[in-house]
């Protein structure tokens, strides 16, 4: 049975507005006045907005309605009429009381209805995070959020929050354009009871009914509002019975899910592929696929539903597949399927396999992809021949933007690697903009010295942040810059992130310099963004300082950047209160600020510094925004290396790390057997030409993400569908430690 979660009044002080008892409607409890579910209590600092609540909204009208809801007095109205911009309407709240929820599977529900809502949806939000600030539990319903005109639907996010919990934020969100109120929202605790008691044994191919309900297949867990789900007898792959699954209508918010659990000592250790067929007829708004997850003790050690490669629209019966890495620290293992969608889905015939990874290539392999492969003289930007170089020049051709990733945050090699790359570009191909993965204001401030020869570049290199930054190589860059722009200007430095305020304020500070008025808004500004105020509260703030940018007389070129930095600041609100380890909002946003950058400069070409994952085109990230922003004029070039070492902040700080060395199986691994020390491999053209010796790279393949951790990865290596991430990809033999300076700030 499903148990409604009674919120403790005793010891809970909440982070955001409070309320005046004697203006509450009566009826109000006190379970509902704490966290305000169902928008049934006002705001003392705002009296049309709901209390306890975080709002924001650029360019939405958002307010609490009393003429539509659906039961009480009130509900909570979002519009955004016209094009949003990329901007979001949203409210958070914050539970209190972790302990009563951790370790548990909670449902999170309520009620929406949508008017004319086009270029979006209208949806609930559940994150979890740990007590590093890390999110280990996240949806937002992209793909099963309510649109168009849709009459009051519940409906509903289900999640089992891990037992190492620390925070938990959750609240509406509404991407789109048109109106979307959301009412009586409520969690509750699911009872394991309701899961099948012989939820262990195996039935993968739906063969064998339930005891007590023959309809259903014996030992799967089946969960999915106002989902039909069922045997069929009629269509099915092979056998007498397929598991099928039907949802008609808007999906109100949910999903189909069936889960059963595996063996842990049968698959741990082991390199497994979990395939099954599926057939779908006008499965849209959502996709249907498998589901694997693999459970350690802080959490998920491998996760993947098929989300951004699932079946859609009319499909007759197709083998899909997911390949795992299960590692040897696994403590459950679960598989099954997921249906988010209107239409229909069948599965059928599931297997799980343990695969052997491929450790070799044959004469024949190799010999074809040898003809994909651009060697190259050295990674040292060393000013010597470029000859090998000129190869960039068919294979960028016209594109306008080139993504250089990074498989780790301190490989030096890597980084001087792309330093020659930008060295050639710029003076060979006119691409006169360089944008990192920094802080968009203080790596504006670059410029200082590398345009105008003025400031320490050390101190302007630390002053955007990040460690990963404060290498010998990335300063050798910055010092080739400044050389590059004598004597006259032909590369502009910039930044696209934003994870801090400190240069928005400055740039402020910078521009009003004088104004008192302005100041005092300014100093005001800084001082709720120390104290973590609330979007309620700094809003005000940002709308006079945008109001005063548009009437100031400062040339539109100073105003824009004076507004993107104000931009900055939603930004960051919008991130704090969807909690920290979300990369979602932060991926959208860099990459709506490096297109801003590109509106600014019509007429320029630009390199991109980032991590592989922020630049290949695959899954929600940037790279993925900008493809679908600018097609065929972003071209991402992904990096690795086979062996060595590399800095990152880990176990022991930030210092040397060793890379595990490719194994077999690794994409490194086969691309060392061409004994090759430093190449490009053509992705694109593999792709297009399809020959049979290249097939192994269209698979999903092990591949190097070490990222910034360290020892602190659970694993150094994901499964990747490298020739869908990258138009080509670096190889390097072997990696060694950037070289982090100190600096010295007095």
């Amino acid at each position: 049975m499903i148990r409604i979660l009674q919120f403790l009044a005793i010891g809970l002080s909440l982070y955001l507005c409070s309320c005046k008892a004697e203006d509450d409607p009566p009826e109000v409890d006190l379970s509902l006045r704490l966290f305000n579910l169902d928008f049934e209590v006002r705001s003392d600092a705002n009296r049309s907005l709901p209390a306890h609540w975080s709002i924001s909204g650029v360019g939405f009208t958002i307010s609490l309605d009393d003429a539509e809801k659906h039961s009480g007095m009130l509900s909570l109205k979002m519009e955004r009429q016209g094009d949003r911009d990329g901007r979001y309407g949203f409210c958070t709240n914050r539970f209190l009381s972790i302990a009563t929820v951790a370790g548990k599977t909670v449902e999170y529900r309520g009620w929406i209805k949508t008017k004319g809502v086009i270029n979006g949806y209208a949806g609930l939000w559940f994150s979890v995070n740990d007590g590093n600030g890390r999110t280990i539990g996240y949806d937002n319903m992209v793909n099963n959020g309510v649109a168009g005109d849709t009459d009051w639907v519940q409906v509903s996010i289900k999640m089992d929050v891990s037992s190492n919990a620390e925070a938990i934020y959750f609240g509406c969100i509404f991407p789109g354009e048109g109106i979307a109120w959301f009412d009586d929202l409520e969690i509750v605790i699911i009872d394991p009871s309701e899961v099948d008691p012989d939820f262990n044994k195996p039935n993968l191919d739906f063969e064998v009914r339930r005891y007590e309900n023959s309809l259903l297949p014996a030992n799967w867990y089946i969960g999915g509002t106002d989902f039909d789900v069922s045997l069929d007898n009629v269509e099915k792959h092979s056998g007498l019975l397929s598991l099928k699954a039907e949802r008609q209508g808007g999906t109100n918010g949910s999903a189909m899910v069936f889960t059963s659990n595996l063996p842990v000592e049968m698959y741990a250790g082991k390199n497994v592929e979990y395939r099954g067929w599926i057939k779908t007829k006008g499965v849209q708004n959502g996709c249907a696929g498998l589901m694997f997850n693999v459970e350690g003790e802080t959490g998920s050690l491998g996760y993947d539903n098929m989300y951004n490669r699932g079946l859609i629209g009319d499909n007759d019966w197709t083998q899909v597949s997911i390949k795992m890495d299960v590692s040897n620290n696994a403590k459950a293992i679960a598989l099954g399927g997921y249906f988010s969608g209107e239409g229909i889905a069948w599965f059928d015939n599931l297997e799980l396999i343990i695969t052997e990874p491929k450790t070799s290539l044959s004469q024949e392999e190799l010999t074809v992809l040898k003809n994909y492969v651009y060697p190259l003289r050295t990674f040292e930007p060393d000013g010597g021949d470029t000859q090998d170089l000129k190869i960039l020049d068919e294979l960028i051709g016209h594109s306008k933007v080139v993504g250089l990733g990074e498989n780790s945050h301190g490989s030096s090699e890597i980084f001087k690697m792309k330093n020659r790359i930008i060295q050639y570009l710029a003076a060979n191909n006119g691409f006169d903009i360089f944008s990192i993965e920094a802080s968009m204001p203080e790596a504006y401030k670059l410029n200082d010295y590398t345009v105008r020869g003025e400031g320490d570049p050390r101190k302007l290199i630390a002053g955007m942040h990040f460690w990963t930054w404060r290498t010998e190589e990335v300063l050798d860059m910055v010092e080739w810059m400044r050389r590059f722009n004598e004597p006259k200007q032909r590369i502009l430095f910039t930044g696209f992130d934003m994870q801090y305020y400190s240069g928005v304020i400055s740039e402020l500070s910078d521009a009003f310099q004088g104004d008192t008025e302005v100041e005092a808004i300014i100093t005001g500004l800084k001082k709720k963004l120390d104290e973590n105020a609330g979007v309620n509260e700094i809003e005000p703030l940002l709308l006079f300082l945008q109001n005063t940018i548009e009437n100031s007389l400062f040339q539109p070129s100073e105003q824009a950047w004076l507004q993107q930095n104000i931009e900055i600041i939603r930004q960051l609100l919008v991130r704090q209160f969807q909690g920290a380890g979300v990369p979602l909002w932060r991926d959208i946003f860099m990459a709506n600020n490096f297109m801003w950058i590109t509106e600014q400069n019509p007429d320029s070409k630009f390199v991109i510094w980032a991590h592989n994952m922020h630049v290949h085109k695959s899954d929600l990230l940037q790279g993925f925004y900008l493809t679908q922003s600018l097609g065929n004029d972003y071209i991402a070039f992904g990096f690795t290396f086979f062996e060595g070492s590399y800095i990152a902040n880990g176990s022991r700080g930030v210092t040397s790390y060793e890379a595990v060395t490719a194994y077999p199986g690794t994409l490194e691994y086969l691309l060392n057997q061409l004994n090759e020390p430093i190449f490009i491999l053509d992705l694109k053209k593999i792709k297009s030409d399809h020959h049979k010796d290249t097939q192994w790279l269209m698979e999903y393949l092990l591949f190097r993400d070490a990222d910034e951790y360290g020892d602190l990865l659970t694993s150094e290596y994901v499964y990747r569908k490298i020739v869908d991430d990258f138009d080509y990809l670096i190889f390097i033999k072997r990696s060694s430690p950037s070289s982090v300076f100190e600096v010295n700030n007095e």
